[in-house]
């Protein structure tokens, strides 16, 4: 980051403003956090069968996917919590003080900050839907490159994991969406 908040500072007009945000995560509406592990998965309450359906979706993530997470996504993960800071880059950046740093966070480990919905939307998804989202997981990617021989079996790691799920579900849909961060640094000379 040293080398981006340089090169910010070099092309930024005065008065200017990076804004860095990110979508983190992946919740189904209206869950309060359940594992302080910051899982991306979260499902419904108000099915019958959430606790279960949360747990399958918790292995997958934190025990399955845990050893092919990458930094970035951890930081983005975590609403960008850890990111490097201007001020704080060494050598330290002071045209983007801390004063004019602004953080906004919504729907923060699936909480509703509006009580409603999430701050970019849902949409309802089905087991199938979830199996080929989490198909394009970064995550899922990197276990099926070391896992060639289990790819488009039954053993794939999403496959078990969406099989349980809709052992449960069915064909039934159940609402989604993200967390929000955005963080802004107004260009001060």
């Amino acid at each position: 980051m040293p080398a981006f908040w340089a090169q910010a500072d070099r092309v930024l007009n005065n008065n200017g403003t990076v804004a860095l945000w990110t979508m983190a995560s992946l919740y189904c509406r209206t869950l309060p956090p359940l594992h302080p592990a910051h899982a991306v998965f979260l499902i419904d309450p108000a099915h019958p069968s959430a606790s279960l359906i949360q747990s399958h979706l918790f292995h997958l993530e934190l025990s399955v996917l845990a050893p092919y997470s990458l930094p970035p996504l951890d930081l983005s993960r975590n609403f960008y919590d850890a990111l490097p800071l201007p001020w704080s880059s060494n050598p330290p950046v002071t045209s983007f003080p801390s004063s004019l740093f602004v953080r906004k966070a919504w729907d923060r480990n699936g909480v509703l900050s509006n009580g409603e919905d999430f701050f970019g939307g849902s949409e309802e998804i089905s087991a199938d839907d979830l199996e080929r989202l989490l198909g394009t997981a970064s995550m899922v990617t990197r276990w099926r490159a070391a896992h060639p021989e289990l790819v488009k079996t039954e053993r794939d790691c999403v496959k078990e994991c969406v099989g349980r799920i809709k052992g449960i579900v069915g064909e039934g849909k159940f609402g989604v969406g993200a967390g929000t961060a955005l963080l802004l640094f107004r260009k001060r000379v």
